[in-house]
């Protein structure tokens, strides 16, 4: 079995990785941004069977970048490995389709079955779901685009490089095709990076997406 685990937290990635080499007997890839799980996703030999994400390491736009991932990599088990308990983002992620979503809180032998179920074909929720209560914190599916502003507070400095490349690239109204054709990416790893893009600018659109981006890079 092959697993990815994506976490920018060198213990996490550490923890898991013992887990899945002692105890599954599986060859394991570390990644510490999603630029380096799709490196790892997208390059040769067998694909990957698991990979596990965390949600806020860099590169990462929530439950966007998620359902691109699984309409890039149908046949990958995708599960999310995160720190936070808030419903929105239990929901957020499993809307998306992931198989399974872990707080890294958990023990081991949880953390374990959980795995277990998800590589059997099934999907894996954890209990803490139905013991946080709902309210204002809970969407009903994913959630939603923060309004644009004038002034975009994103930061070209908070965005990895490739993200960076994409964002030229984009702000110069060039396609999804073209950008691939042109970082030399496949076509839906530039989607996941324009999706996560989209969200970090707050635009609603293509069109507002490219005015902001040619805004944010003058």
């Amino acid at each position: 079995m092959k697993v990815l685990i994506a976490d920018d937290h060198a213990m996490i990635r550490a923890g898991l990785a013992f887990l899945f080499s002692d105890g599954f007997g599986a060859e394991v890839a570390q990644a510490e941004t999603l630029d380096g799980a799709l490196e790892y996703l997208n390059g040769p030999g067998p694909s990957y069977d698991l990979a596990l994400m965390d949600l806020d390491m860099p590169g990462m736009a929530g439950g966007v970048t998620l359902r691109n991932l699984r309409e890039k990599f149908p046949g990958l088990k995708l599960a999310v490995v995160s720190g936070s308990d808030k419903r929105s983002d239990m929901l957020s992620a499993l809307s998306a389709g992931v198989h399974g979503y872990f707080l890294k809180t958990m023990t081991t032998e949880d953390m374990a079955s959980g795995f277990k179920i998800i590589m059997a074909g099934g999907m894996y929720v954890p209990p803490a779901l139905s013991q946080v209560p709902s309210g204002p914190d809970a969407p009903s599916a994913a959630p939603a685009m923060p309004e644009p502003s004038a002034t975009p507070g994103l930061a070209v400095e908070n965005l990895t490089p490739r993200q960076r490349d994409v964002l030229g690239h984009l702000a110069h109204g060039k396609g999804t095709k073209e950008i691939a054709r042109a970082l030399d990416l496949a076509e839906g790893t530039v989607k996941v990076h324009v999706a996560a893009l989209y969200r970090a600018l707050g635009a609603r659109s293509r069109s507002e997406a490219i005015a902001l981006a040619a805004r944010l890079i003058r």
